[in-house]
């Protein structure tokens, strides 16, 4: 959910992601927020075979060791099977695109509302834009907003992308700007529950 979240993959992505695409921060630099990743379709499964780059913030970069190097490698040892996306089901086999519907759906559940692995990648979007749109304000962004969107989402066309402007004014731009720090608290707090840490 948080890497959906910080990089707007979709769930076909989500389920082919490399482990290998997963890096140990604290070798990087204290100052980096975030993590560059080139997706290249040769190694996972990308809409259109076309490779791109996504940003993926440092602390869900963290969270995705820690899974890596901890729960991955005790679900790999359930299958004899070497497989190289990073996300296991607990039979220690990569998830299918739709394998993420389940667990989504009983998140939707206890929060009130239909959360599945698309609205991962809107809310992504939306917020995204807004934030790049802010910096276009401030002179602080080069370039159009709704472009470099189009690049992180992968979209073929800039009419799929423009689709996410109307939702823009909806959104408040203090709520816009603590996107982030939002969701990698509902990381945090999810990681943190007695469950979670037994499963773990």
């Amino acid at each position: 959910m948080h890497l959906g979240l910080s990089a707007g993959l979709r769930a076909e992505e989500l389920a082919s992601f490399p482990a290998h695409y997963v890096v140990d921060c604290s070798k990087l630099s204290p100052n980096l927020r975030s993590v560059r990743v080139r997706l290249n379709p040769k190694e996972m499964d990308i809409k259109y075979n076309k490779a791109r780059t996504v940003r993926v913030s440092v602390s869900c970069m963290n969270l995705l060791w820690q899974y890596r190097e901890t729960t991955r490698e005790m679900l790999r040892l359930h299958s004899s099977m070497d497989d190289t996306a990073l996300f296991l089901n607990r039979y220690g086999v990569r998830f299918t695109a739709d394998g993420f519907g389940k667990p989504l759906e009983r998140l939707g559940q206890r929060l009130g509302f239909h959360v599945h692995p698309h609205l991962l990648r809107h809310t992504f979007a939306t917020h995204t834009l807004a934030a790049l749109e802010d910096l276009k304000r401030a002179g602080k962004l080069r370039g159009s907003p709704l472009i470099l969107l189009k690049g992180l989402l992968g979209h073929s066309s800039i009419t799929q992308t423009s689709r996410y402007l109307h939702f823009i004014d909806e959104i408040e731009d203090e709520y816009g700007t603590k996107y982030q720090a939002e969701i990698d608290a509902i990381a945090l707090a999810l990681l943190d529950k007695p469950e979670n840490k037994k499963a773990s």
